[in-house]
């Protein structure tokens, strides 16, 4: 079977928009497993998303700012720029979608429904690399299970670490 082609290869700030919310997806997730039933409010929960979709964001855009003119000579290209704002575009927009349901529902349901949320895009998002390298829907499926096998495993071991 032929790969199908790309109309157009996707921009530097499309991979690293898409990146970042991955990266926050992992992160937000283990914070999920790591505050479990320690969740006391609505409010709380909500501070410490976006807290932690902010600081990862911000430090995200600095190193990859500051990495890009090493490699540049001193100065930012215009793509990086645009890069960099498009990544803090996507952590904000993941961090609004796993805080709606904090705003609707009991917390225990909401942050189901968030870690839900979180682990739904990185099982899409396998599903479409794979669909847009050729292979068929059912086994696409099997690389989305697949990723979020390995982002339990990654979110698993950051709450272990973190402990109780």
């Amino acid at each position: 079977m032929d790969r199908p082609s790309l109309k157009a290869l996707p921009t530097e700030a499309q991979h690293e928009g898409v990146t970042m919310a991955l990266y926050v997806c992992l992160v937000l997730a283990a914070e999920f497993v790591a505050v479990g039933d320690l969740a006391d409010s609505e409010g709380i929960v909500l501070a410490t998303i976006w807290a932690t979709t902010i600081g990862l964001a911000l430090a995200h855009v600095f190193a990859f700012d500051l990495a890009g003119r090493l490699f540049w000579g001193g100065r930012r290209r215009s793509e990086a720029a645009i890069a960099a704002l498009v990544q803090l575009a996507a952590a904000i927009a993941v961090a609004a979608a796993v805080s709606i349901p904090l705003l609707f529902m009991p917390l225990e349901r909401a942050l189901d429904v968030a870690a839900f949320a979180t682990a739904a895009l990185v099982g899409v998002t396998a599903y479409a690399v794979a669909r847009a390298g050729g292979v068929r829907h059912h086994r696409a499926i099997g690389h989305g299970a697949i990723a979020l096998l390995i982002a339990s495993m990654i979110v698993g071991v950051k709450a272990l670490l973190a402990g109780p």
